[in-house]
This record gives structure tokens, C-alpha cells and sequence, in this order.
């Protein structure tokens, strides 16, 4: 059977297509093509499906799963953006380049974009509850031993440095504990390498007496460099905690640990008052 051949222009008018039969090389006629820009499976190079292959998803996921859970949500956001816009240099035509000439690589990015970031997302959640669910156990392990600790010291200086040590594995911060008998300070106790200046027995004194809480570096303490809290035993002696924070790295809210040391601080102090009464 006579072959027919047919120029045609394709593919960015450099390929050629060849229209023939099949009856040329002993078949049953049916038509075939010849394309110098065709592969072996069918599709032309230049206009073959854009390669969107799927197994390079988990990759670029486990890169935000450890940016959430080793860094931040922010460095996850981070990795997230990075990683679709790796997808769309590296994995797409026209490649390394930030191109998109096929709307499905478009849908592909933004899809990779938003599961990175959902996944991202959740990881740094979970690593952030994980490690508040690690500090509650530890606090709790803290106060249960400080407790323990209290009832079990024989004298005030005792109970006075157990408080001391407790507020400092809870808090990290430099931390005073004063004992203050008819409105002067008898004893303090010091940890942490911050020692209590004068300025700062007044605003102890001053929290004691107004029984509020005293914050650092505000009026009427303006001097001071520690949070006060008093601490009102039902005996004569009572005594006032000091921590001193970083302004930058203030925890939210220290009332809640402070108030279970000041209770139980109190208790141990009325029970030594009342051990010395014949």
C-alpha cells in the first residue's frame, strides 16, 4: 500500500508530523504518526501532562511537620510557603522557574500550600500542648514535694529556704523570701544571685502592710527589681515573696503557683507560732 506523507507544523512550529499507514510496515492499515517531539508513550514533549506526581507531597509535609515542632508556627508558615514554591521551581514545567503555564500545577500548588500549612499547623499545636501538659506535670511534682517538705522542716529557717528552693524550680527566676515581725524585716533569704536592696525591704514592708500584691518597677516601687506578695500568718511573724522576672519573659499569670505557696507558706508559719506556745 503507497504511503502518504504530510508536513504539518506542531509543537512550537519545529515538529514534524509524518502521516502514514501502518499497511507500510505489514499491518492492517490503520493510520500512524511520527513526531520528532513525541516520546515513546504517546504524548509530545512540549505538551505532555505537566508532572504533578503526588510522592513528592509527603516530603515537603514532613518539612513543616518539623518546622512546626522544632521552631514555631511562624517557621512552619515559613516552610509552607517554601515548600510549595520548591514544588513549583524544581517539580514543574517549565522548571526552575517559577512559571505556571498549566492551570492543574496552579490548583497543585495551592493545594500543597494549604495542606503544608494545615499540617504545619497542627504539629506546632500539639508540640505546644505537649510541652504546657510536660510543665503542669512538673509543677505539680514541685509543689507536691515543697509541700511535703514544709511539714517535715522542724523550724522556720528550714521552712524559709524549702520556699525559697520551690519558687525557684517553678519560676527559673531569682527569688527572696522575708520574714517580717512587728513591721520590720527579721530575716531573708536569698536565691538565685539577686540580693534585696534597700529599696526593696520598703516595698516588701509596703506590700505586707497594704496586703496586695506589689509589682516591680512601678509606683510606689519604681526601684524595685522584684514582684512582692504577702504572706499574713494568723501568728505575729509573717513573711513576703519576691521573685524577680525578666520584663520580656514575664509568665501570664504567676498569681496561681504564688497563691498555692503563700497558703501553704501561711500554714507552715502558724503551725511553728504554735508549736512554741506551752
Amino acid at each position: 500500500m503507497a504511503t502518504t506523507t504530510e508536513h504539518h507544523t506542531n509543537c512550537g512550529n519545529r515538529s514534524r508530523f509524518e502521516l502514514g499507514t501502518i499497511g507500510d510496515s505489514g499491518g492492517d492499515g490503520l493510520p500512524c504518526f511520527h513526531c520528532d517531539d513525541y516520546s515513546g508513550d504517546g504524548h509530545c514533549r512540549r505538551h505532555r501532562p505537566r508532572d504533578c506526581d503526588p510522592e513528592h507531597f509527603p516530603h515537603i509535609r514532613r518539612a513543616g511537620v518539623v518546622a512546626g515542632v522544632g521552631f514555631g508556627l511562624g517557621q512552619s508558615f515559613c516552610s509552607a510557603v517554601l515548600g510549595a514554591l520548591a514544588y513549583n521551581f524544581f517539580l514543574t514545567e517549565p522548571r526552575n522557574t517559577l512559571l505556571v503555564d498549566d492551570p492543574s500545577n496552579i490548583w497543585a500548588i495551592g493545594l500543597l500550600f494549604v495542606v503544608g500549612l494545615i499540617v504545619s499547623s497542627v504539629a506546632f499545636t500539639s508540640q505546644r500542648r505537649a510541652s504546657d501538659a510536660a510543665l503542669l506535670r512538673r509543677q505539680a511534682t514541685v509543689l507536691q514535694d515543697y509541700s511535703r517538705a514544709v511539714v517535715a522542716a522542724d523550724n522556720i529557717q528550714a521552712i524559709v529556704s524549702t520556699t525559697c528552693q520551690a519558687l525557684a524550680a517553678l519560676f527559673q527566676v531569682p527569688v527572696v523570701v522575708m520574714l517580717v515581725s512587728e513591721g520590720e524585716v527579721a530575716a531573708a533569704k536569698a536565691v538565685g544571685g539577686i540580693d534585696p536592696q534597700k529599696a526593696e525591704f520598703e516595698a516588701a514592708r509596703l506590700s505586707l502592710e497594704t496586703g496586695t500584691f506589689m509589682r516591680a518597677e512601678t509606683y510606689p516601687a519604681t526601684a524595685s527589681r522584684f514582684d512582692f506578695w504577702p504572706v499574713k500568718a494568723s501568728a505575729g511573724q509573717h513573711a513576703v515573696i519576691g521573685l524577680a522576672f525578666n520584663p520580656e519573659d514575664r509568665p501570664a499569670a504567676p498569681d496561681t503557683l504564688v497563691g498555692i505557696i503563700r497558703s501553704v507558706l501561711a500554714l507552715a508559719l502558724d503551725r511553728q507560732q504554735l508549736s512554741r506556745l506551752p
